[in-house]
């Protein structure tokens, strides 16, 4: 069951600091989005110390406090593209 929905703006750096990677999804606004879709997401993402840095082409990041790379599933149980 997804417990939080975090939808991300194209143009802003977002810092989600209470994301769970076993209940919530990140909702990304596809048509705003440099993301065509998410092997687009995958390669754009990186681990940064203790965190999951997502970066678009325009340099805006989203950024998973306390989440590692290896807990993330590029598939809709982590990601919608809307």
């Amino acid at each position: 069951m997804i417990e939080t929905s975090f939808s991300v703006l194209a143009d802003a750096s977002t810092l989600c600091a209470r994301y769970n990677a076993s209940k919530d999804i990140i909702e990304l606004d596809h048509s705003n989005s440099q993301f065509s879709d998410l092997t687009a997401v995958q390669k754009a993402t990186h681990q940064v110390g203790a965190n999951t840095v997502i970066t678009d082409n325009a340099g805006d990041t989203i950024t998973l406090t306390g989440v590692s790379l290896s807990q993330l599933h590029f598939d809709a149980s982590h990601f919608l593209l809307a």
